[in-house]
């Protein structure tokens, strides 16, 4: 991994870490482990225990990460903060996956925090680039 996918990941992080605070205000820990247990599947169907989750999860892992990110980003529902979790879930997720499947799927790690952006002004703060 090159120095500039070290910041961009950091920046991930970063970012998300700060949304989990303060919107959440909750450890980002906690968001870390539920993504990690996603990630241990072995290539099984994802079971987060929420139907969504496992659904965004399968599409980005069969190589449709946009329409994955469009879903997530065109359902936001207003203040249920059950639902931003469950997106840094995602992202997090999402940031874990090998560059090459990401590029096959036309999607990169440095769109990582547009859509982390997007899901921030949806909740009311706007300004968070790192």
């Amino acid at each position: 991994m090159g120095l500039q996918q070290d910041v961009v990941l950091r920046q991930i992080r970063d970012m998300e870490r700060l949304l989990a605070q303060l919107l959440l205000r909750k450890d980002f820990s906690e968001i870390e482990e539920t993504a990690e247990s996603l990630a241990k599947r072995d290539g099984r169907v994802p079971e987060s225990g929420n139907a969504f989750l496992d659904t965004l999860v399968r599409m980005a892992d069969q190589g449709d990460v946009c329409a994955a990110e469009d879903l997530l980003l065109e359902n936001i529902p207003a203040g249920d903060e059950s639902y931003l979790e469950l997106a840094l879930i995602f992202y997090l997720h999402v940031s874990e996956m090998e560059d090459e499947l990401l590029e096959n799927s036309n999607y990169s790690k440095e769109e990582i925090p547009d859509g982390l952006e997007m899901l921030a002004e949806a909740y009311g703060v706007s300004g968070i680039r790192m």
